[in-house]
């Protein structure tokens, strides 16, 4: 956003620092505001510097980062498949493991138990509260 104060030359050297770093710049004139709007590398912008351009009052990030993967551009939640095991809406998944690696020998044996797989699961909500038989999964 372009300060009330921005005179032309202001306007213009901003859209031609964006353009020489490979994006594309949009002026939109209003009463009292000016407005760049960008499009391009996020990343190349923001090397930029443009706050501290002269005639510069803000600038605002519009787009989401991770676009492909945020609600605002794929808004049906996502089920994923995991050793045939659905991870997502409607499921309850539980991914444990040790928080701190001591040893070698430590790591590659909890990959082998993971890779095992648990030797009781239930899709009951009853029997994940503990106790036998039948109430907690064993790796």
């Amino acid at each position: 956003m372009m300060a009330p104060e921005a005179l032309q030359e202001d306007v213009d050297a901003v859209v031609e620092l964006v353009r020489a770093a490979g994006g594309d710049a949009f002026v939109s004139r209003g009463v009292t505001r000016t407005i760049v709007g960008l499009v391009g590398d996020v990343d190349a912008f923001a090397a930029l510097n443009l706050a501290h351009l002269r005639g510069v009052l803000d600038v605002v990030r519009i787009s989401v980062p991770y676009k492909l993967v945020s609600r605002e551009h794929h808004v049906e939640r996502t089920v994923v498949t995991v050793g045939g095991v659905p991870i997502g809406p409607g499921t309850l998944t539980v991914i444990a493991g040790p928080c701190a690696v001591e040893t070698p020998a430590q790591t590659l044996a909890a990959a082998r138990l993971a890779q095992a797989g648990p030797l009781y699961t239930s899709d009951a909500a009853d029997d994940w509260r503990g106790g036998h038989p039948g109430g907690s999964v064993v790796l």
